[in-house]
């Protein structure tokens, strides 16, 4: 498989916005490398809060509630490096307007 064009991939983040990756224990010892999606639920400021309540946003469908303990705590007892997503699951939110 070729990829010509990977197409844009810019994210519309600002210097206001959180990183959208979280990098912890980089010279850890472990041989296991840790990833963890959905650890965070930030949002980026030009995306407004996407319609939704802030009711909502606390929510399982926002993110992995308890994920980012678990990760923390896996690198930590491992000594592994871990690289984790601080960005809401954008695959799970949607604007309002677009839920019909």
């Amino acid at each position: 498989m070729v990829f010509d064009t990977a197409g844009d991939t810019s994210l519309p983040l600002t210097k206001d916005d959180v990183a959208p990756v979280l990098e912890q224990n980089a010279t850890g010892r472990s041989p296991f490398l840790l990833t963890c999606d959905h650890y965070g639920c930030a949002i980026p400021r030009l995306l407004g809060d996407l319609g939704l309540p802030a009711s909502e946003l606390v929510r399982h469908i926002a993110w992995d509630i308890g994920i980012a303990g678990v990760a923390d705590a896996l690198s930590k007892a491992l000594d592994a490096q871990l690289i984790a997503a601080l960005l809401a699951a954008g695959d799970r939110l949607q604007p309002s307007s677009a839920i019909a």
